[in-house]
Parts: C-alpha cells; sequence; structure tokens
C-alpha cells in the first residue's frame, strides 16, 4: 500500500471511530480557549481511552505584494518571472532595484507596488498524532456533532441529579443520509431483487 492509499483509509477510518467514540457515555470532551502565541483560535479535546482526537482551527498571516496595475505593463518580463523565485523581501528589494526608473512616474501612478496583509482560516484534524488537513465544512460538521454530543452529556448529568431515566439515541446526519440512500437502493431494486431470487429458486430446482 503506497503512502497515498495508506492516509486515504487513515482517514476515513479515523471518521468513522470518531463518530464511535462520541456516542460513547464516557467520552471527554474539553472546549480549550485560543491560544494566540501558536495561532490558534479554536482547538477541542475529544478523549476516549486510547482515543484522542483533537480539532484545530488555526490562522495564519501572510504578507502580499501587490503591484500597481498601471505600472504592471512597463515592467519587463524577467523581471515578473524572476520574483516567483523570491521571497516575500527579497521580492520588495528586487523591486526597488530593478524599477528605479519607473519612480519618475509616481506623482502621476502612484506607488510601484503596495504591501496588504492576509489572514486564513487552516482547519486540522489529530487522532494520537497523526494530523490531517480539513476542509471549512468538514471541520464545522464534526464540531457540530461535537457539540450535539456534548449537549447530551449534560441533559445525562442532569437527568442522573433529577433521578429521572431517559434513553438517548444518536445518529449523525451523515449516517441518516447514508441509511436513507440504502433504503431508497433497495427499494428501487427491490423488485430485480426478488425476480433475482425467484430464478434462483427455479434453478436451484433444475438442478434437482
Amino acid at each position: 500500500m503506497d503512502s497515498s492509499q495508506l492516509d486515504i483509509e487513515l482517514y476515513t477510518k479515523i471518521k468513522e471511530t470518531f463518530k464511535i467514540i462520541l456516542k460513547k457515555e464516557d467520552t471527554d470532551i474539553l472546549f480549550d480557549e485560543s491560544d494566540i502565541e501558536n495561532n490558534i483560535s479554536e482547538i477541542t479535546n475529544i478523549i476516549n481511552e486510547d482515543h484522542n482526537f483533537i480539532l484545530i482551527k488555526k490562522y495564519e498571516e501572510s504578507n502580499l505584494l501587490n503591484i500597481n496595475n498601471k505600472y504592471y505593463n512597463l515592467i519587463p518580463s524577467n523581471i515578473k518571472a524572476n520574483l516567483k523565485f523570491l521571497n516575500f523581501y527579497d521580492k520588495i528589494e528586487y523591486l526597488n532595484k530593478k524599477t528605479w526608473y519607473l519612480k519618475v512616474l509616481k506623482p502621476i501612478y502612484g506607488n510601484i507596488f503596495n504591501v496588504s496583509q492576509e489572514t486564513t482560516n487552516v482547519y486540522r484534524f489529530s487522532y494520537n498524532g497523526i494530523v490531517t488537513d480539513i476542509t471549512k465544512i468538514e471541520y464545522d460538521r464534526f464540531l457540530y456533532y461535537t457539540h450535539y454530543v456534548y449537549k447530551l452529556q449534560q441533559l445525562r448529568n442532569l437527568n442522573r441529579e433529577l433521578n429521572i431515566n431517559q434513553d438517548f439515541c444518536i445518529v449523525f446526519d451523515d449516517d441518516k443520509v447514508a441509511h436513507d440512500l440504502y433504503r431508497d437502493m433497495y427499494e428501487n431494486f427491490k423488485g430485480i431483487i426478488d425476480d433475482f431470487s425467484n430464478d434462483s429458486e427455479d434453478f436451484s430446482d433444475d438442478i434437482d
């Protein structure tokens, strides 16, 4: 099994195990505070015996170099091509050095380039030290499930204190979708399956 196949299989089984662990009553769910030092805005731990899942939402800040469109066609192609191979600060130094002659146009066109800052969110899912990048949709779904189960845990605690017996059946959205899909498939192909079953019985009679 190559690395890409291993990653796919791991992630698929981690997701399924995550939902199984969430449904266990003795699972601990911890919502930790943000960690500004490590650019973490949200972190959630889901722990049960040897299983430790972590949902992480981080933000990354990056500087962007924007060349003024009015100058873009005046800059030689080789200079623009060389920018691709330079880091951010080297790009600034390189542009200042190679486009000095364009500064005479600054009163008319403004600055040759400007610097802006961009903040992007990164979503990660960790299982026992195995970290995977996930989409915002996946992160939001996992976090929603976690909050849902946490509320049920608190309701169990309250019921226990009030001596109330109440059973819960946890069904996640994608579990329900899969169940409905299989049910619809069976309904659509039921006639074919039944015909095949009858044909098989006739075939057995022919053999006898």
